[in-house]
């Protein structure tokens, strides 16, 4: 696998976070942190769909 990222967040967003992972079905937090990195890569246009870099031009 790649880097490791982490972050801190509040103590009251751990029970958030773990209920948003079982309502989309991930087994795993690090899959579910994954797949929302991955989610907005794309959205930005950073990320194709397949998963392959995309070069986005600046203006």
């Amino acid at each position: 696998m790649g880097e490791k990222v982490w972050a801190d967040v509040p103590e009251r967003w751990k029970p958030l976070i773990k209920k948003a992972k079982d309502i989309e079905g991930w087994d795993s937090l690090s899959a579910y942190i994954r797949e929302l990195i991955k989610k907005d890569l794309v959205s930005k246009g950073l990320l194709g769909q397949n998963g392959q870099e995309t070069i986005k031009q600046e203006d």
